[in-house]
């Protein structure tokens, strides 16, 4: 704005829409600074003394390690009537951006269109610069390809407003009801784009079916709208402000990630980079399903006899997120998450078999260890979210990922564990493929299949193999079972190293299937109870050469700022110390998340970081996601809906907890009866009712 433009912008599933108003530097309407356009001299038929306002289109920009392969901007006049000759034309712009980075192959292809004529387009192609400008009759064509385009696009200075039928008119004598006829009226110019992973045609088609008119202000209410029905399916009472505003801000996080990655045809580029297409069914979301151009390449398309929906998910940063942002998805939006798990399934079986790991733009990055895809599955299957067939399918696909010599499987299934040297972050990879076999093993039990059940509950138990009870640190191990030297337990090194973005203090604690028989490792509970209390206690700081960034948010050696600590504040519930995870989580909650820029710790890791709070902010965690169980904290509001669908909705009541600031949980009742335990199931908040806890402000 500080150039004399007004930008909004809102957007469907598949499309964007920008609102331009360009204030005249000589208009005394003009709330900004005057424009500078000195950096672009386009030819037109507007004088070289008029103000000429423009809109860049840059492909060339980039972010972190993305890096342009090839691009194209085309310029196509389309007439609006039969009339070839004398009827008015309008320019369609459309292209590709294909780069490598972080997603490798990464393609995305789009469709734009402006409310408004073009006066000029200039297309910059490397070192060369051609102008465009349409005719008489608006009509203009060209072309800009290679490693470095940009284009800038140019309006006459015309009048313009959106008619009874949401469609933009102009003025070409510039004319209206100004108070000075001598002043210029601001230009008001829409954008709409529609983009697509798998073609242009794609993308015309996500255009035309998700944004066919140019009513801006519609769009935008149906979007928030949308967000306002996300945001209301937990309706939170009797908190301090900030509390309520970090909470929103953080719901609106965790729905985020994952992103749509198909077009409105169930077509999308899968890992493979060939053309794949879902199946339509019933629960379109985003109007009726057509039969697209989009599928000339390569059309990989399901049997018929598959059960899939049309939309094909990416963004899934699954190693942070299994933990607690995957659990939140299915209480509150279920029917996605049946999508996605059928994505990481359709994903399987592009990729070789193998699930995904941290897939981005629907393309595998193969980030991080462990294959965690493996938990958000059985936990998908343990809430029903997944039909037998798929549950099968499952099956093949965790089986199959876990014999993978990539992510270490078959040193697991030799060794018992990853010893040091023939896998970094070997600790690390140990404690967590120990988990993801556990997962494998519930489901294998599900099937019937026991054999490979007992086999993979062996498994599971590697962690064991990494613990030294001299030092009660998993450390790494070489293959004849000597330990590696030099120990720190502060020590980290963020890549080559024996932990994945942390040090042991943070690693030790990652055993959520088989809590028991990590504290037996201590010789009790007592002990189990001293390490932990130790490890808030700690010396926060880290050494090592390259430590990791990502250590951060310190209380001792916790670390909040990464997800390896996210689960440990709720260890002590397991310990028969359920006030120690009251306060801790409380402290956590209170010290971490503020109103305020740079208000959280660490990175959000699409939504990961705000999953946390919004379980802890309730007063329950997901510690074990893929058991279905939720442990009991401390809430942070006095009274919390939560709509579980169905005409159902799950009650926590917590009188104190938000208007006294009370820590501590006396009783707690469930639907009126007394509960004696520290945990509530998926089942029971799924099923509606009322969770109350008495709350006080002293250890009960």
């Amino acid at each position: 704005m500080d150039h004399g433009v007004q930008v909004e912008l809102t957007a469907t599933e598949r499309t964007g829409m920008h609102r331009y108003t360009f204030y005249p530097p000589s208009a005394t309407k003009n709330p900004f600074a005057p424009i500078d356009s000195a950096a672009f001299e386009p030819q037109s038929s507007a004088s070289s003394s008029e103000y000429l306002p423009g809109i860049v289109l840059n492909l060339c920009f980039a972010l972190n390690t993305d890096a342009l392969e090839a691009s194209l901007i085309e310029l196509t006049s389309i007439s609006s009537s039969d009339d070839l000759i004398n009827g008015t034309w309008t320019t369609s712009i459309t292209g590709y951006r294909k780069s490598t980075g972080w997603a490798e192959n990464h393609h995305v292809y789009f469709a734009m269109e402006f409310s408004v004529p073009l006066s000029a387009v200039t297309l910059i192609q490397g070192a060369e610069v051609e102008t465009v400008v349409a005719d008489n009759h608006g009509m203009m064509k060209g072309v800009a390809e290679g490693e470095y385009t940009i284009a800038y696009f140019t309006f006459d200075n015309l009048k313009n407003s959106i008619n009874s039928d949401n469609n933009i008119t102009t003025d070409p004598n510039n004319t209206g009801d100004s108070a000075d006829e001598n002043e210029e009226e601001p230009l008001l110019v829409l954008l709409k784009i529609g983009i697509s992973s798998v073609s242009v045609e794609g993308a015309k088609d996500n255009l035309r079916l998700e944004n066919p008119n140019w009513d801006f202000d519609s769009v935008r209410q149906a979007a928030a709208a949308a967000w306002e029905s996300e945001l209301r399916k937990i309706v939170v009472q009797g908190g301090t402000e900030e509390a309520k505003s970090v909470f929103y801000t953080s719901l609106y996080h965790t729905k985020l990630a994952p992103t749509i990655l198909s077009d409105i045809s169930g077509a999308y580029r899968g890992p493979d980079s060939q053309i794949h297409r879902v199946l339509s069914g019933s629960n379109i979301r985003s109007g009726n399903l057509v039969t697209s151009a989009s599928e000339s390449e390569n059309d990989n398309s399901y049997d018929a006899n598959t059960s899939f929906s049309p939309d094909y998910y990416s963004t899934f940063s699954i190693w942070d997120t299994f933990r607690a942002a995957h659990p939140l998805l299915t209480i509150l939006n279920p029917d996605r998450v049946k999508d996605m798990m059928r994505t990481f399934l359709a994903h399987a079986d592009h990729q070789g078999g193998l699930l995904p790991f941290w897939p981005l733009a629907g393309v595998e990055t193969r980030t991080m260890p462990g294959y965690h895809a493996a938990v958000m599955l059985t936990e998908a299957a343990k809430k029903n979210l997944l039909s037998k067939q798929d549950i099968k399918r499952a099956y093949k696909a965790m089986k199959g990922t876990a014999m993978d010599v990539e992510r270490g499987g078959a040193l697991m299934h030799r060794f018992g564990f990853i010893p040091a040297g023939k896998k970094d972050e070997s600790v690390t990879v140990t404690l967590e493929l120990s988990y993801d076999d556990w997962c494998i093993a519930q489901i294998a039990e599900i099937l019937g299949r026991h054999k490979d059940a007992a086999y993979f509950y062996k498994r599971s138990q590697g962690y064991k193999r990494v613990f030294d009870p001299e030092t009660q640190f998993m450390r790494a191990k070489f293959k004849n079972n000597t330990w590696k030297t030099r120990f720190n337990p502060r020590q980290s090194e963020h890549e080559g190293g024996d932990y994945t973005e942390g040090t042991a203090w943070q690693h030790l604690w990652f055993v959520p299937h088989d809590i028991p028989g990590l504290i037996k490792l201590f010789n009790g509970s007592a002990n189990f109870e001293a390490k932990l209390d130790a490890l808030f206690q700690e010396n926060p700081a880290v050494v090592g050469l390259w430590t990791s960034e990502d250590i951060s948010g310190m209380i001792g050696q916790y670390a909040h700022g990464n997800e390896p600590s996210h689960h440990v504040a709720y260890l002590y519930n397991y310990l028969g110390s359920p006030h120690k995870t009251q306060a801790r989580a409380r402290e956590i909650v209170k010290q971490f998340y503020r109103a305020e820029p740079e208000g959280y710790v660490g990175n959000e890791d699409c939504g990961q970081m705000s999953a946390w709070y919004i379980f802890s902010a309730l007063g329950f965690y997901p510690v074990n996601p893929a058991e279905a169980k939720y442990q009991l904290g401390s809430p942070i509001f006095d009274h919390a809906v939560i709509d579980v669908g169905q005409g159902r909705k799950f009650e926590v009541k917590a009188q104190g907890a938000g208007t006294r600031g009370d820590v501590f949980v006396k009783n707690v009742s469930l639907n009126g009866e007394l509960l004696r335990r520290l945990y509530i199931t998926h089942d029971e908040i799924m099923n509606g009712g009322v969770l109350e806890l008495e709350m006080s402000s002293k250890i009960d």
